[in-house]
């Protein structure tokens, strides 16, 4: 769907489950809710499955946005963003040690909040952790305090011209968080695609 006075499409129109045709709900969702994948020929949609299902259906004539209030946005998290090309597999390394700060806030002008820490780590020095959007952490039940003792396995990145650690994977408390994959691919947009029409 697109906005007459500017041109920009607004609105898709996502189908989801159903076989053959039979049993598939379509609904309409905001275009910022869509990026484009790493691959560059499928798309990543940014509303969670049970957040699909709870939203109308689409009727030709009656069309109702679905634009759920308590649904996150995955602004600026993408694989294909300035933040997400910012990963790179071969400068992963892993440190130890212990939770300084924790706080949340923006990697990047325009991106939702994102968790990050301040480690200690055993041989003394600070490094600043980028865990991941406060979103998908909330929906991971994190939860990460002060003084706890961590590992962190992630790739070495500057932002801003700030050397930060971005997490693949933390552990802590015999827990083992991983927000993304071996390649470097956020779990959080991995497990949350749709098909347009």
């Amino acid at each position: 769907m697109i906005d007459p006075r500017t041109g920009r499409v607004m609105y898709a129109v996502v189908s989801m489950g159903g076989f053959l045709g039979m049993g598939e709900k379509t609904v309409i969702v905001p275009w910022h809710a869509i990026e484009v994948a790493r691959n560059g020929k499928s798309l990543v949609l940014n509303l969670s499955q049970q957040m699909l299902q709870q939203a109308p259906p689409y009727e030709k004539g009656k069309e109702s946005v679905y634009v759920p209030a308590s649904e996150p946005r995955g602004d600026g998290w993408g694989v294909d963003t300035p933040y997400g090309r910012l990963y790179d597999p071969t400068k992963e390394e892993t440190i130890s040690g212990q939770v300084v700060t924790i706080d949340t806030s923006a990697p990047l002008p325009g991106m939702a909040p994102g968790m990050q820490m301040l480690v200690q780590t055993d041989d003394g020095k600070n490094t600043r952790v980028q865990v991941g959007p406060v979103w998908y952490l909330e929906r991971q039940n994190l939860d990460m305090k002060e003084n706890t003792r961590v590992q962190v396995t992630g790739a070495r990145a500057e932002i801003e011209e700030q050397p930060v650690l971005i997490a693949r994977e933390v552990q802590f408390d015999g827990h083992v968080v991983t927000v993304r994959d071996t390649q470097g691919m956020p779990i959080w947009s991995s497990l949350r695609r749709g098909a347009t029409k």
